[in-house]
């Protein structure tokens, strides 16, 4: 058997691909090793294309890496093109401990952690799938904000900019984070720039970070017919010092702007290293906090691989250019990979497959 994949790969995640079962429909999958015991003739994995597990001997299982259970689990999510229907969150206060007086804290207690398949809403989830609807960017973000808090963590604190913050003075720039949500700190656009940059040239087991932006608002996607959308989000994924974007852009009516699926197959099917990942978040601030309308939509056309407008004219001001990021860096890979296929089979389940 291959030793790397009966033991630890990068941060304590034993990750594989499965070459030579007789069940052939098997074979290339990614895998994560859930127990590795080299006295057992077979050993229980979790097959990220089938969203379930199974037990194989070990000679079956190849090296892999973080990466590639990374990208299996991405592409296992955008298999059915609708990410996970939630029912209302606040309606679930046993997830929360208390916090302070105004709030209740977000932190997910981990005893609670069987009664995850609550969050799901199986009948809306099956009704959407079986309508065809397809996950946009906010279902697809939610999908990794709600498994970082079961995973135990906090809500991403995120760091906010909007127009005139770099206008203010350092004590109105503090006064004004203090009455945020609780969960914001305000900056100006240097520093959610150096934030970014910081966590793109760090390596580390496993990182996410989140990006939002309702300032993208004041550009034309071309879809002729499709309402006004209202921001959009965009999901980081690292592993050591590779990165992946993952997000998808949807409309109402369908069809989307571009799914999930065809994001990661067809318009950024690879993983990139640091310069690159800069050099896709520069376009992405820059469509979101660019000074006109032309700036911005020469920006979100490389990033979205789509042609946008401006919806007045080159030169016109942003509307309401805004931009935030929330970053994790503290999870371990195998405690959010368990969480995240526990998901992806429940998703499996409420599509009524088997």
């Amino acid at each position: 058997p291959s030793k790397r994949g009966l033991d630890a790969d990068e941060g304590g995640v034993r990750i594989g691909t499965l070459r030579g079962l007789n069940a052939a429909h098997f074979n290339g999958c990614v895998v994560r090793v859930l127990k590795a015991d080299h006295g057992q003739q077979r050993v229980p994995v979790f097959v990220y294309d089938k969203r379930k597990g199974i037990l194989v001997q070990p000679q079956h299982i190849e090296d892999a890496t973080l990466q590639d259970a990374l990208e299996a689990a991405c592409r296992s999510l955008a298999r059915d093109e609708l990410a996970m229907v939630f029912k209302n969150l606040g309606e679930h206060r046993e997830f929360f401990e208390p916090g302070g007086p105004d709030q209740p804290s977000i932190l997910m207690r981990s005893d609670r952690l069987p009664a995850f398949a609550r969050f799901l809403d199986p009948e809306a989830y099956r009704r959407k799938f079986k309508e065809g609807q397809a996950a946009d960017c906010t279902t697809v973000a939610n999908v990794f904000r709600l498994a970082v808090r079961l995973c135990g963590k906090r809500q991403l604190f995120h760091k906010f900019w909007f127009d005139g913050l770099d206008n203010l003075s350092d004590g109105d720039l503090a006064t004004y984070s203090t009455q945020a949500d609780g969960l914001a700190t305000l900056v100006r656009l240097p520093a959610l720039q150096r934030e970014a940059s910081h966590f793109f040239r760090t390596p580390r087991p496993f990182g996410l970070l989140v990006s939002h932006s309702e300032g993208v608002t004041d550009l034309d996607h071309g879809r002729v017919g499709a309402e006004p959308f209202e921001c959009h989000y965009v999901t980081i994924l690292q592993a050591g010092s590779r990165f992946r974007v993952v997000h998808a852009f949807g409309l109402k009516p369908p069809p989307t702007l571009f799914s999930l699926q065809t994001w990661l197959t067809d318009l950024q099917g690879t993983w990139l290293d640091s310069d690159g990942i800069q050099s896709e978040w520069d376009l992405w601030l820059r469509s979101a906090t660019a000074a006109t309308q032309g700036e911005a939509a020469e920006a979100a056309s490389r990033f979205f691989r789509k042609r946008f407008a401006p919806l007045d004219t080159p030169t016109s001001s942003r509307r309401s250019p805004d931009a935030s990021l929330m970053t994790l860096t503290d999870v371990e890979p195998s405690v959010f990979l368990g969480v995240f296929e526990s998901m992806l089979q429940q998703m499996h389940a409420a599509a009524g497959r088997t």
